[in-house]
């Protein structure tokens, strides 16, 4: 079954809280995004910088393609 594209915001959000069950800031402090960051692209007021989706791919082990790079 294909699985339709979600946002950077829901796909960190379910990686933060069903994946892994760690806080935004435990994830701010241990990829060095700042916590911030990570609150406006969960409340969709930014996007994801391709940088920012390579740190947290390695940092949930997932590959990159799963956050989207529009």
């Amino acid at each position: 079954h294909p699985v339709p594209p979600v946002s950077d915001a829901e796909m960190l959000r379910f990686l933060i809280v069903d994946a892994k069950d760690v806080s935004q800031a435990q994830v701010a402090t241990e990829t060095g995004i700042p916590e911030s960051t990570i609150s406006e692209v969960l409340s969709g007021k930014r996007r994801l910088s391709r940088r920012n989706i390579g740190i947290l791919s390695r940092y949930f082990h997932v590959n990159p393609s799963v956050f989207s790079f529009d």
